[in-house]
């Protein structure tokens, strides 16, 4: 039988969910610049480096919008919103998570009061 495809291995499923879970299902940019949007996309930081694959510190969650943002499509190369969080996974500035918790999801609410 063939090996999975590495996004539908166990072990991808379990580390994208603990990232989902250590950013609070907030996609980081929306975040960065103020907004409050669901993620539903792990980015790696350093994409093609296999040594960090599984590394959470070289990953962080992203809308859609903004996880395509982050590659210029055309040449491969990450743009400079790309660069940007490479740099501060290299910093050590994400939060790394030790434990795994599969509790669902918090329920997400905007409230203008807040």
């Amino acid at each position: 039988m063939p090996n999975k495809p590495i996004y539908k291995r166990r072990e991808w499923k379990r580390i994208r969910a603990s990232v989902l879970q250590r950013d609070c299902y907030q996609c980081q940019e929306c975040k960065r610049t103020g907004d409050d949007v669901v993620a539903n996309t792990v980015h790696h930081t350093e994409p093609g480096d296999d040594s960090k694959f599984y590394d959470t510190q070289y990953m962080i969650s992203l809308c859609n919008e903004h996880h395509e943002a982050m590659h210029d499509r055309n040449n491969g190369r990450l743009t400079e919103t790309g660069k940007y969080w490479l740099m501060r996974s290299k910093r050590g500035m994400i939060r790394a998570v030790f434990d795994y918790d599969d509790s669902p999801p918090p329920q997400m609410s905007i409230n203008a009061d807040t």
